[in-house]
């Protein structure tokens, strides 16, 4: 065989490897970008379910069915005022109830004043039973605070300062609802609260 057949030869192999090499490096490409997109596509889809699954909410479980969002909802923005009396004494409602480190639930108080922010994504029907359930506390026509109705003693509520005659943990809170609940006797003519200007 002379010289030039196997350099002939030897030419087309090395052409020959070049293209295996080629095809090669073009399959390792394919698969390197299928690896890239396949986890793109993994990463959004659990992105989602987490956004279904808590949106904007925070750490914090839904109680009565109000829920705790990171910001305060302004969609919604209302105020309702809440006195409480037990055996003719005040009883004070707390300061930053239903405000976590992580977030705001929907209804909850900055101060002690007894002023309940409504603040929810939407409108929505509240009830002062969904409050005392955030707050603890029991509420009904026979207990609150854990005061039950013994030995002579009664509740009794009172809405914009009309007596209410139903269970006070289905009282609707709304823009400016003014609440007030006793327990005793003794029992007090209601006086009206008077809202701040802006709330």
């Amino acid at each position: 065989m002379d010289r030039w057949s196997k350099q002939g030869r030897t030419k087309q192999r090395a052409a020959g490897g070049g293209s295996l090499w080629a095809a090669a490096r073009w399959r390792l490409s394919e698969w390197g970008w299928a690896i890239v997109i396949g986890a793109v596509g993994l990463s959004v889809a659990f992105l989602s379910v987490l956004t279904v699954t808590h949106g904007s909410s925070g750490s914090q479980p839904s109680i009565a069915g109000i829920a705790c969002d990171r910001n305060e909802q302004l969609d919604y923005h209302v105020h309702a005022h809440l006195s409480i009396l037990i055996d003719g004494k005040p009883v004070e409602v707390p300061a930053g109830l239903g405000i976590t480190d992580s977030c705001f639930y929907w209804l909850h108080t900055h101060d002690s004043s007894g002023v309940i922010h409504i603040e929810a994504p939407s409108q929505q029907a509240f009830t002062l039973g969904q409050f005392f359930q955030l707050w603890g506390e029991p509420l009904s026509s026979t207990s609150v605070l854990g005061h039950a109705t013994v030995a002579g003693h009664q509740i009794r509520a009172y809405v914009d300062g009309e007596e209410f005659s139903g269970n006070p943990a289905d009282i609707v809170l709304q823009s400016h609802t003014d609440v007030i609940l006793e327990y005793g006797p003794p029992f007090h003519a209601p006086s009206p609260y008077q809202f701040p200007a802006g709330l």
